[in-house]
């Protein structure tokens, strides 16, 4: 609909105009009022336009931004889901290769060192899911 409108702000202006030029040939105090009167209505309804028109493109830009903010949230908690996920598994794969390494077949380690070795890694593995957890809430409340 911009184009109804500027064709309609087309329209008043050449309304404007053709009563300006009447009034150059009657010449009167009262018609030049008339005229200023009739310009600065004009005026005002293009800056009630302009205003109105920035405030729709500041409520878009606000729900833009809330849902960037939105998607933003939802992107970290999947990251700090992954990322707790993997540390699982890291350590599954660990027990399960601990576990190999305990059967008979492979006699090569003792198994105290493997169980230390385990109990590191689940250790820094538990370490990094409450270090993710807290940035995650140290970013909520920023």
């Amino acid at each position: 609909h911009p184009e109804l409108e500027e064709k309609a702000r087309s329209i008043s202006e050449l309304v404007f105009d053709l009563r300006r030029a009447r009034q150059a040939a009657g010449d009167g105090d009262w018609a030049q009022r008339e005229e200023e009167y009739m310009r600065l209505n004009l005026q005002l309804r293009r800056l009630e336009e302009e205003l109105q028109s920035s405030r729709r493109n500041e409520q878009q830009s606000g729900e833009r931004l809330l849902d960037a903010e939105h998607q933003i949230l939802e992107l970290r908690f999947e990251r700090e889901q992954v990322q707790h996920r993997s540390s699982r598994l890291e350590t599954r794969i660990l027990e399960l290769e601990l576990a190999g390494d305990a059967s008979p077949r492979r006699p090569e380690g003792p198994p105290a060192a493997a169980a230390a070795k385990l109990q590191t890694r689940k250790e820094r593995n538990l370490e990094n899911v409450i270090e993710g957890l807290e940035r995650v809430i140290n970013q909520q409340k920023g």
